[in-house]
């Protein structure tokens, strides 16, 4: 009788290991199923909208020019200058947002500057001009929806500021120091143009006079769509962003 006790005990042992086995199994499966929605949705959340989105424009760290006299004359926009949009998004009803930030190179522009040392001032006229169709951000679909959504570049392309009143410069920039300036102009923005004072900064640098500056405006405004998708959804106004380097027409290489 012993012996037989002894045989068998081994056999509930396996029966025992084996329904553990799969009971262990099931779990594992069930985790992963209850796993696959978490790891698409996160998935999609680091394809679609990265955390590190380009910082905001802001002036260059570079020394200032205190002791070089900042000519008079026409100053054209050159190398170097960027504009473009930043706007607060939000993926599906993930509780994380990210900036949309497009920008692009594509600038015209000069401004005529004017006096002497003790009082420099910018004429009225100053002109910037931005390709919007050439706009481009992380990602190609939100580039291709702003075609024929919100700023519309396919019928718009272009986008223009033109100021409207001298801006008197600050003692601080003629004598290369940063200082901010507040100038109103025209902007012409999806086919419309609107009256704005644009908050600026600027500074004489390396031979440069550099500008920055944003705008923030509502949708309206401008009579332009809010640009919602399916998979993402826009939480705020969008901003105007750049940052605006001007050489002096000596600077120039001759014809």
């Amino acid at each position: 009788m012993d012996s037989v006790l002894e045989h068998e005990a081994p056999a509930q042992q396996t029966d025992d290991h084996g329904t553990n086995g799969r009971c262990s199994r099931r779990k594992r499966l069930l985790a992963a199923v209850v796993a696959l929605p978490v790891v698409a949705i996160a998935t999609t959340y680091a394809v679609f909208f990265t955390p590190d989105s380009p910082a905001e424009l802001q002036l260059s760290s570079q020394a200032a020019d205190t002791a070089v006299a900042v000519p008079t004359g026409m100053w054209s926009v050159g190398e170097g200058s960027v504009a473009g949009y930043r706007v607060r998004e939000k993926l599906l009803r993930l509780p994380a947002s990210n900036d949309g930030v497009g920008r692009t190179s594509a600038i015209t522009g000069a401004l005529r500057l004017s006096g002497d040392r003790s009082g420099m001032r910018v004429e009225r006229g100053l002109r910037l001009d931005v390709d919007v169709s050439t706009l481009k951000s992380d990602d190609d679909r939100r580039d291709n929806s702003m075609r024929t959504v919100g700023i519309e570049t396919d019928l718009y392309p272009t986008a223009t500021f033109v100021s409207t009143t001298d801006i008197v410069l600050p003692p601080g920039v003629v004598s290369g120091g940063q200082a901010a300036v507040a100038v109103e102009g025209d902007l012409t923005i999806h086919g419309l143009t609107r009256p704005v004072a644009l908050a600026m900064q600027a500074q004489h640098t390396g031979g440069r006079i550099e500008v920055v500056g944003t705008y923030t405006f509502g949708w309206d405004q401008f009579e332009m769509k809010q640009p919602n998708k399916t998979y993402v959804t826009v939480e705020s106004d969008p901003t105007l962003e750049f940052q605006v380097y001007f050489d002096h027409e000596s600077a120039k290489p001759a014809s």
